[in-house]
């Protein structure tokens, strides 16, 4: 496996998904993306105010997203975008080439995103918590 990409909801835990994701990153030698969708409110902005809003948004999730303890040797992306999680996060896999997706949460997001890439992402991996 070449490239993981990790969608994370950034708890203030890193949680179970990251920790899947760097373990798995670590044990393949494979290069990790963290990625995180900021859900669109509605209709594109269009005024300044919604868009810096937005771009707010944005920097404090590439924010949060770097505090995340990487280890040092492995190589890590940055990704954050506003949008549908489930395209987004569909679009950020085949960007990076992902072959392997890691979140935390599992439902009707599943089926989006697996319906929605172009290319087929080849395994996906959900971390849970135990019962």
């Amino acid at each position: 496996m070449r490239h993981i990409l990790a969608a994370l909801d950034l708890t203030p835990q890193p949680g179970r998904a990251f920790d899947r994701a760097v373990q798995l990153a670590l044990q393949h030698g494979s290069e990790l993306t963290l990625a995180h969708i900021v859900a669109a409110g509605g209709a594109a902005p269009d005024d300044e105010a919604e868009t810096s809003s937005a771009d707010s948004a944005l920097a404090r999730a590439d924010r949060k997203l770097r505090e995340y303890p990487i280890p040092a040797a492995l190589k890590v992306n940055f990704r954050v975008a506003v949008g549908n999680p489930a395209r987004e996060i569909a679009a950020l896999a085949h960007e990076a080439g992902a072959e392997l997706v890691v979140w935390a949460r599992i439902g009707k997001t599943l089926s989006r995103i697996y319906s929605s890439t172009p290319r087929p992402i080849t395994r996906w991996s959900i971390a849970t918590r135990p019962s």
